[in-house]
């Protein structure tokens, strides 16, 4: 059995788990396309201005905040094109917007743009920086 959970469960009778694949960080390092980058000093706050100004040097780009209120702040001092994701959104109407995403890559389009979501809502396959939180 294979049982895949972003939450750790509790169950009886599991306790022996096992990797199915030999050598699984290689498997990661084979697989990854992101990067994550994380600034010198976590307890250092930035301003929305400084964080667009981040977001803003990449071609692509997911950048995740916590609130709705953190995405309208970021989101009104990016460029024309910029792409907002929230789990708000009607789901036919978020799919869309994430398959235009995708056909965007797979064109190779040369800024194929900049995601600003609320938490992890959608799954986005694509590449780039995760901006830090911003001050309140």
């Amino acid at each position: 059995m294979v049982l895949a959970t972003a939450t750790q469960l509790s169950l009886t009778g599991l306790d022996q788990p096992r990797e199915i694949i030999a050598n699984p960080g290689k498997l990661y390092e084979q697989l990854k396309r992101t990067q994550t980058v994380f600034p010198q000093d976590l307890n250092a706050r930035s301003t929305w201005e400084q964080i667009a100004e981040n977001l803003k040097k990449y071609d692509q780009v997911l950048c995740v905040v916590n609130t709705r209120r953190d995405c309208y702040e970021l989101f009104r001092l990016m460029p024309e094109g910029t792409i907002h994701l929230s789990a708000l959104m009607c789901g036919e109407y978020r799919s869309a917007i994430i398959q235009k995403i995708k056909q965007d890559l797979d064109n190779g389009a040369p800024h194929a743009g900049a995601w600003i979501e609320t938490k992890l809502s959608p799954c986005v396959d694509t590449g780039g920086w995760v901006a830090p939180h911003a001050g309140a």
